[in-house]
């Protein structure tokens, strides 16, 4: 069975859902939905599984989007996260800082004291406004910005490319594999 990849992003306009069809690394947008709802937290269990945290209550689906219904009271989705560690050897932590040299991304390896700036795709991207671990494989890391651009690193916060841009201001992103 072929792979496939959904990126749930959490805008001030919405849930844009975003497909990778057999891992072609061609990301297409698939949906658009909650428009005029801030989704500012977002949790994705599997691909289909999805809760958000919106400006007008929790909300869940499961069928990927389509279809949403209240959410039952309990732990909301994980507020957006500002800075994340990707485990292996060696362990590496990406931070956003408002850096304009470099666009908000800073790289530290191994508990170094020092940490780096992380030269990104173009200037036109925005800051950085969210980070997101793929719960599909420790080296891919994912930032929305607050100019409604996503990016995706595969190797460990080293290097960014550009996925999409023209969204509303990011708040949350959630990647998942659809085996």
């Amino acid at each position: 069975m072929a792979k496939a990849g959904v990126v749930y992003i959490g805008t001030t306009d919405g849930l844009v859902v975003l497909s990778d069809p057999g891992a072609t690394g061609r990301w297409r947008k698939i949906g658009h939905e909650l428009v005029g709802q801030a989704v500012q937290a977002i949790a994705a269990e599997t691909a289909l599984a999805v809760l958000v945290a919106t400006s007008q209550g929790r909300l869940q689906s499961s069928d990927g989007g389509q279809t949403w219904n209240p959410a039952p009271d309990g732990e909301p989705p994980t507020a957006p996260v500002t800075e994340v560690t990707l485990l292996g050897n060696p362990p590496v932590q990406l931070r956003t800082v408002p850096m304009p040299d470099y666009l908000g991304i800073e790289r530290r390896v191994n508990d170094e004291l020092l940490w780096e700036g992380i030269a990104l795709p173009a200037a036109s991207v925005g800051n950085i406004s969210v980070l997101a671990l793929a719960h599909y494989h420790r080296d891919v890391v994912w930032a929305g910005t607050d100019a409604g651009a996503v990016l995706r690193s595969d190797d460990r916060g080293r290097t960014w490319e550009l996925v999409v841009d023209g969204l509303a201001m990011v708040l949350s992103v959630a990647a998942v594999r659809l085996m």
